[in-house]
Protein backbone atom coordinates (compact mmCIF):
# COMPACT_ATOMS: atom_id res chain seq x y z
CA UNK A 1 0.00 0.00 0.00
CA UNK A 2 1.67 3.22 -1.53
CA UNK A 3 0.58 6.68 -0.86
CA UNK A 4 1.18 9.61 -3.42
CA UNK A 5 0.91 13.15 -2.91
CA UNK A 6 -0.19 14.78 -6.03
CA UNK A 7 -0.27 18.68 -6.51
CA UNK A 8 -2.36 19.63 -8.40
CA UNK A 9 -2.18 23.15 -10.71
CA UNK A 10 -0.07 25.18 -8.51
CA UNK A 11 1.20 26.92 -11.81
CA UNK A 12 1.35 30.76 -12.09
CA UNK A 13 -1.71 31.09 -13.69
CA UNK A 14 -3.87 30.38 -10.48
CA UNK A 15 -1.32 32.17 -8.08
CA UNK A 16 -4.29 34.91 -6.52
CA UNK A 17 -4.29 36.56 -3.20
CA UNK A 18 -6.36 33.58 -1.74
CA UNK A 19 -4.15 30.89 -3.30
CA UNK A 20 -0.26 32.87 -2.57
CA UNK A 21 0.18 31.02 0.34
CA UNK A 22 -0.29 27.45 -0.73
CA UNK A 23 2.93 26.59 -1.72
CA UNK A 24 4.60 27.61 1.31
CA UNK A 25 1.53 25.46 3.42
CA UNK A 26 2.21 22.43 1.12
CA UNK A 27 6.40 22.81 1.41
CA UNK A 28 5.87 23.05 5.38
CA UNK A 29 3.50 20.00 5.11
CA UNK A 30 6.06 17.86 3.13
CA UNK A 31 8.99 18.27 5.92
CA UNK A 32 6.60 16.77 8.39
CA UNK A 33 5.06 13.88 6.18
CA UNK A 34 7.01 11.36 3.36
CA UNK A 35 5.47 9.81 0.35
CA UNK A 36 5.98 7.40 -1.39
CA UNK A 37 6.01 9.57 -4.75
CA UNK A 38 5.45 13.47 -4.84
CA UNK A 39 3.36 14.05 -8.70
CA UNK A 40 2.66 16.90 -9.89
CA UNK A 41 -0.22 18.08 -12.17
CA UNK A 42 0.18 20.94 -14.71
CA UNK A 43 -2.95 22.37 -16.67
CA UNK A 44 -1.87 23.44 -20.04
CA UNK A 45 -5.19 24.81 -21.88
CA UNK A 46 -6.08 23.81 -25.60
CA UNK A 47 -7.51 26.88 -28.18
CA UNK A 48 -10.90 25.02 -28.93
CA UNK A 49 -11.13 23.49 -25.09
CA UNK A 50 -14.31 23.42 -23.11
CA UNK A 51 -12.60 25.80 -21.28
CA UNK A 52 -12.70 28.33 -23.91
CA UNK A 53 -15.55 27.28 -25.82
CA UNK A 54 -18.14 27.04 -23.06
CA UNK A 55 -16.57 29.26 -19.98
CA UNK A 56 -14.79 31.41 -22.43
CA UNK A 57 -11.79 30.70 -20.13
CA UNK A 58 -8.57 32.33 -22.12
CA UNK A 59 -6.08 31.47 -19.71
CA UNK A 60 -3.01 28.77 -19.25
CA UNK A 61 -1.86 28.78 -22.79
CA UNK A 62 1.91 30.30 -22.45
CA UNK A 63 4.63 29.30 -20.42
CA UNK A 64 4.77 32.10 -17.87
CA UNK A 65 1.38 31.09 -17.08
CA UNK A 66 1.30 27.04 -16.90
CA UNK A 67 4.98 27.30 -15.00
CA UNK A 68 4.89 25.41 -11.70
CA UNK A 69 5.19 28.31 -9.37
CA UNK A 70 9.01 29.02 -8.28
CA UNK A 71 8.47 27.99 -4.96
CA UNK A 72 7.90 24.69 -5.80
CA UNK A 73 10.02 24.20 -8.95
CA UNK A 74 12.86 22.75 -7.11
CA UNK A 75 10.66 19.74 -6.16
CA UNK A 76 8.69 19.49 -9.90
CA UNK A 77 12.01 18.72 -11.65
CA UNK A 78 12.66 15.86 -9.19
CA UNK A 79 9.51 14.79 -9.63
CA UNK A 80 6.95 13.11 -12.10
CA UNK A 81 4.49 16.49 -13.98
CA UNK A 82 1.55 15.12 -15.73
CA UNK A 83 0.20 17.79 -18.47
CA UNK A 84 -3.28 17.75 -18.37
CA UNK A 85 -6.37 19.65 -20.13
CA UNK A 86 -8.88 18.55 -18.02
CA UNK A 87 -10.48 19.12 -14.40
CA UNK A 88 -9.36 15.85 -13.21
CA UNK A 89 -5.90 14.26 -13.49
CA UNK A 90 -7.80 10.82 -13.39
CA UNK A 91 -8.52 11.25 -17.13
CA UNK A 92 -4.97 10.97 -17.88
CA UNK A 93 -3.53 7.28 -18.95
CA UNK A 94 0.33 7.67 -18.76
CA UNK A 95 -1.02 8.91 -15.10
CA UNK A 96 -2.81 6.12 -14.35
CA UNK A 97 -0.48 4.21 -16.13
CA UNK A 98 2.18 5.39 -13.24
CA UNK A 99 0.18 4.98 -10.41
CA UNK A 100 -0.37 1.29 -11.55
CA UNK A 101 3.41 0.79 -11.98
CA UNK A 102 4.18 1.85 -8.68
CA UNK A 103 1.78 0.33 -6.92
CA UNK A 104 0.24 3.06 -5.36
CA UNK A 105 -3.53 2.66 -3.62
CA UNK A 106 -3.79 5.70 -1.73
CA UNK A 107 -3.38 9.74 -3.68
CA UNK A 108 -3.79 12.36 -1.22
CA UNK A 109 -4.65 15.98 -3.22
CA UNK A 110 -3.48 19.38 -2.43
CA UNK A 111 -3.05 22.30 -4.81
CA UNK A 112 -5.98 24.77 -6.54
CA UNK A 113 -8.52 25.13 -7.22
CA UNK A 114 -10.18 23.02 -4.60
CA UNK A 115 -13.57 23.59 -5.89
CA UNK A 116 -12.65 22.47 -9.64
CA UNK A 117 -9.45 20.79 -10.06
CA UNK A 118 -9.13 18.89 -6.99
CA UNK A 119 -12.86 17.67 -6.50
CA UNK A 120 -12.93 16.87 -9.89
CA UNK A 121 -9.80 14.50 -9.20
CA UNK A 122 -10.71 13.36 -5.63
CA UNK A 123 -14.04 11.90 -7.19
CA UNK A 124 -12.08 10.68 -10.63
CA UNK A 125 -9.85 9.07 -8.07
CA UNK A 126 -12.60 7.54 -5.89
CA UNK A 127 -13.89 6.32 -8.99
CA UNK A 128 -11.33 4.69 -10.10
CA UNK A 129 -11.11 2.77 -6.95
CA UNK A 130 -7.91 4.76 -5.47
CA UNK A 131 -8.80 5.76 -1.58
CA UNK A 132 -8.27 9.39 -1.92
CA UNK A 133 -8.09 12.20 1.14
CA UNK A 134 -8.10 15.87 -0.38
CA UNK A 135 -5.52 17.79 2.02
CA UNK A 136 -7.78 20.61 2.52
CA UNK A 137 -4.96 23.02 4.44
CA UNK A 138 -2.77 22.61 1.04
CA UNK A 139 -5.62 23.86 -1.52
CA UNK A 140 -6.94 27.24 -2.38
CA UNK A 141 -9.37 28.71 -4.31
CA UNK A 142 -9.13 32.05 -6.15
CA UNK A 143 -12.26 32.74 -4.75
CA UNK A 144 -12.60 32.04 -0.82
CA UNK A 145 -17.08 31.23 -1.55
CA UNK A 146 -16.05 28.26 -3.55
CA UNK A 147 -13.14 27.28 -1.20
CA UNK A 148 -16.18 27.35 1.61
CA UNK A 149 -18.98 25.63 -0.91
CA UNK A 150 -16.23 23.21 -1.54
CA UNK A 151 -15.50 21.80 2.00
CA UNK A 152 -18.81 20.29 2.84
CA UNK A 153 -18.99 18.56 -0.47
CA UNK A 154 -15.47 16.32 0.38
CA UNK A 155 -16.10 15.80 3.70
CA UNK A 156 -19.44 14.24 3.02
CA UNK A 157 -18.07 12.45 -0.24
CA UNK A 158 -14.45 11.36 0.65
CA UNK A 159 -12.81 9.68 2.81
CA UNK A 160 -10.52 11.52 5.68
Amino acid sequence: MKTALVIIDVQNVFITPTTKNVPQHILTHLKKKKYSHIIFTQFVNKKNSPFVRYLRWNKAFSKKQTDIVDALKPLAENSPVFRKSTYSIFESRPFLRFLKKNHVTNVELAGMDIDSCVLASGFGGFDKGFKVTILTRLCGSADERYMGAALPIISRNLPR
